[in-house]
């Protein structure tokens, strides 16, 4: 009878009295392939196919019965490793360049995805490859919980700071927890912990919020208290300084309107009452009964100066000088007049005839004679009233 293959190692099994010239060489042949399966390191080129199959020969070297598979070769891609359907114990390494992960799988069932760069201790259980390892000692986590921890570079001591003992609850300075519903909790329930962030200075870092740093100082975020609606809402809410229509003055001389903007706000500004003074609308007044105007509806304004027509002077007496004669007294007749001989005042009147009584002691001589002296110009007088000036804008967007 001719030798049969083992099924998971592929051992020739020798039948008796076959091989009477050759038994010692088949087996020698044979211990080898065990120790290959024991203690082998292969080095697999992987070839950067979707799917690669290791080698498989009865009774002679091949890939799937090494002990230690090595997956070597350039990844474009994550990609599979083949094993046959076999009980089998392995121990992978993906050793491949690219930084792509490789799965160790049966053709027809599930594997283990190995990263770049890590040793894995798998095994086939005959139709499909599983972790060798669950746990370790008194190791209770699972490998995904494991996983989370990829990458941390804490110590155990610290570690031992996040340690929850009883869901929902925090003791001594286990200060974070978790609820039943998820929630992570920060500081005891009873309110007695404190979270301070020691450094906030844009340098050290600080509090971030999705990523983007808190720059608000605890006084600026302190003033939020007792708000009840979005700030910015409130803000709008607020009306403007001066909304449309209003009238801004300043000493600062403001270039244009883009810099009263920059200034106090507002998207349009032009320049206003030049060289004018402000007054209150008065619509009983035809003067002043028309906004923004400088004549009102009556089509008069104010000026500068002013020359004073008769009907504007105030009603006002002229005082007539008189030379007298050798005569002791004579007679005229006025308009309006008041006759007085140095200090005393004879009599007064209007349209009358009245008679002088000479009072001088000293004779003048001569005729009589009478006459009237003129005063003041035409000249125009100053019509402005105390005043400083300012600059004054109109928003008018």
């Amino acid at each position: 009878m001719a030798s049969t293959y083992s099924d998971n190692l592929r051992i020739e099994l020798q039948t008796d009295g076959e091989n009477s010239t050759t038994w010692g060489s088949k087996t020698n042949d044979n211990l080898k392939l065990l120790e290959d399966s024991i203690a082998d390191v292969k080095t697999i080129i992987h070839g950067d196919t979707p799917d690669y199959t290791l080698t498989t020969v009865n009774g002679d070297e091949d890939e799937a019965r090494s002990m230690v598979l090595e997956i070597g070769s350039s990844l474009t891609a994550d990609r599979n490793v083949i094993v046959p359907t076999q009980t089998k114990l392995y121990v992978v390494k993906n050793g491949t360049a690219g930084g792509f992960a490789v799965t160790v799988k049966t053709s027809a069932g599930t594997g283990v995805t190995i990263p770049n760069g890590l040793k894995e201790l798998i095994y086939c259980d005959g139709n499909n490859v599983v972790s060798a390892i669950d746990t370790l000692g008194g190791l209770t986590a699972t490998i995904a919980e494991l996983n989370i921890l990829d990458g941390v570079t804490t110590t155990t001591t610290e570690l031992n700071y996040l340690d929850i003992t009883t869901l929902g609850t925090s003791e001594n300075s286990k200060v974070v927890t978790q609820d039943d519903s998820g929630a992570i909790v920060l500081g005891a329930t009873d309110g007695d912990q404190t979270i301070d962030i020691a450094s906030h200075d844009l340098v050290d870092g600080g509090l971030k919020l999705a990523g983007t740093l808190v720059t608000a100082s605890a006084a600026e975020l302190n003033y939020c208290v007792g708000v009840t609606s979005a700030i910015q809402d409130q803000l709008d809410a607020i009306p403007p300084a001066y909304p449309v229509g209003s009238i801004f003055t300043t000493v600062i001389a403001y270039a244009d309107s883009a810099a009263v903007v920059a200034a106090i706000g507002g998207t349009t500004w032009e320049a206003f009452g030049a060289g004018k003074v402000l007054i209150g609308v008065d619509s009983e007044d035809t003067d002043f009964d028309v906004v923004e105007s400088s004549t009102g509806s009556a089509g008069t304004g104010g000026t500068k100066t002013h020359t004073l027509t008769e009907a504007e002077m105030p009603s006002h007496n002229h005082i007539v000088p008189h030379t007298y004669g050798a005569t002791s007294q004579y007679s005229e007749t006025v308009i309006n007049w008041v006759s007085a001989i140095g200090t005393t005042t004879i009599k007064s009147g209007q349209g009358e005839s009245v008679t002088h009584a000479n009072k001088y002691s000293t004779y003048v001589g001569g005729d009589s004679s009478e006459g009237d002296t003129t005063a003041g110009t035409t000249s125009a007088h100053n019509n402005v009233q105390p005043y400083i000036t300012v600059y004054m804008w109109k928003r008018t967007a």
